[in-house]
């Protein structure tokens, strides 16, 4: 759920959301890959959770090939956000500034989908839904202080400060996982 959607539209403001719009959809067709990725380390996780091997294995070897490809995925995404906005057409070059702030959460976003995967794996996916509530809460509370002064740039940061809160918790789940 993208708080920062129904905040964008409930200020009118239509170009805003577009802009927004047009950066989340490039990020969101990025984190397909990590998500695909994670789900065929599932089998080798979950033997390692049974196991309740506590040596570094399957989690962290995942962890590490998320972020071997992330950080150079969202360096490239911010070096080349013009670019990669003409893709969408034109007058879209003046989201890149939002699909900038999406290119530094993107390694947020890779890692926490690798961690959502290690909590399912070592039987924990019931704090999940518990954890996407309070980061779809923080969002709304950065949306609603952020996007009045900052429209869609201020509706990018809002959605990266959720996601790093979001990390925050999902860090502290699997750290008592693993």
């Amino acid at each position: 759920v993208r708080v920062e959607v129904f905040v964008l539209r409930a200020l009118d403001l239509a170009t805003g959301l577009g802009l927004f719009a047009a950066g989340l959809r490039i990020v969101e067709s990025v984190l397909t890959l990590p998500a695909a990725f994670s789900a065929g380390t599932l089998p080798a996780l979950t033997r390692e959770g049974i196991a309740r091997d506590r040596r570094p294995g399957a989690a962290q070897r995942l962890l590490g090939l998320l972020a071997w490809g992330g950080i150079p995925a969202a360096v490239g995404l911010f070096m080349r956000a013009p670019e990669v906005l003409d893709l969408l057409g034109p007058g879209f070059g003046a989201a890149a500034p939002v699909l900038r702030i999406f290119a530094v959460t993107l390694g947020l976003c890779v890692l926490n989908t690798g961690l959502h995967y290690v909590l399912v794996a070592t039987a924990r996916p019931q704090i999940l839904p518990r954890f996407t509530a309070m980061r779809v809460g923080a969002g709304l509370l950065f949306a609603v202080l952020l996007i009045p002064r900052r429209e869609a740039v201020g509706a990018a940061l809002g959605y990266a400060a959720s996601e790093a809160f979001l990390r925050l918790l999902l860090l502290r789940a699997a750290k008592s996982s693993v």
